[in-house]
């Protein structure tokens, strides 16, 4: 019997390869994407050129949110493989979750892109009050800790889509990836562990705001072994047709 390489598929506009969810992982703890679940008001589901209120955590631990009207995200309609994104406009867009807090060891992946060249810093989320998490990194894309200054250069071209994966195996060692290839390995000096986690921005207060695409966010509450890890990654690239 053949047997089928899922990375050889060559997928059509906004079609996702099946058979997988990153609920059949265990540790999901958050997962938001722009597909499903970014409502105007309510329940109900934003449409085009709209503003999202409540960005749905289809996992657990609570809903990412934004009440101030000049503060919401736009729903955007045929970014990225025919498929949406939540638009943050750099000026004063985030959206937070208060209770959310990253365990110790913990896998996060977001697929994202810049829309425009923003100023160095300026964050695509962050955990709150340590202020660490992915950035603006002149002409690249980089990730920040607050407790050691730490700078680490991700790669990537900015506007151009790409996928971080962020493997914390445990306070002290963190490796990261950038499209399902390593990237580096570094100590995130226990950065992240805050409660409250910001998307658009570096904190609930939405310092530092980004003007970027974010397409889908996942956190596990475990370091994943690597076979599981490459799994989400075949399915974010797939979807969103990282390259």
């Amino acid at each position: 019997m053949q047997r089928l390489n899922i990375n050889s598929l060559s997928l059509s506009q906004g079609q996702q390869s099946t058979g997988f969810s990153p609920s059949s992982v265990p540790g999901l703890t958050m997962w938001v994407k722009s597909d499903f679940g970014a409502y105007n008001t309510g329940t109900t589901p934003a449409t085009n050129g709209q503003t999202v209120t409540t960005w749905k955590n289809v996992a657990s631990g609570g809903d990412f949110v934004q009440a101030t009207g000049g503060s919401k995200p736009l729903f955007v309609t045929g970014v990225q493989n025919g498929l949406p994104s939540l638009r943050f406009d750099g000026i004063d867009d985030f959206m937070g979750n208060a209770t959310f807090s990253v365990p110790a060891t913990a896998t996060l992946f977001i697929a994202l892109k810049a829309v425009t060249v923003g100023v160095f810093g300026q964050r695509y989320f962050g955990f709150n009050n340590d202020n660490a998490g992915i950035f603006d990194n002149t002409t690249s894309y980089g990730y920040f800790g607050t407790q050691t200054a730490t700078i680490v250069n991700l790669g990537g071209t900015l506007t151009t889509a790409a996928l971080f994966t962020l493997n914390y195996a445990a306070l002290n060692s963190c490796q990261a990836f950038r499209n399902g290839t390593s990237v580096t390995t570094f100590d995130p000096s226990n950065d992240y562990t805050n409660t409250g986690l910001a998307i658009g921005a570096e904190d609930l207060v939405g310092t530092k705001p980004t003007n970027c695409d974010i397409f889908e966010m996942i956190i596990y509450n475990t370091s994943l072994f690597a076979v599981d890890q490459a799994a989400v990654e075949r399915y974010l690239i797939n979807k969103w047709r990282i390259v």
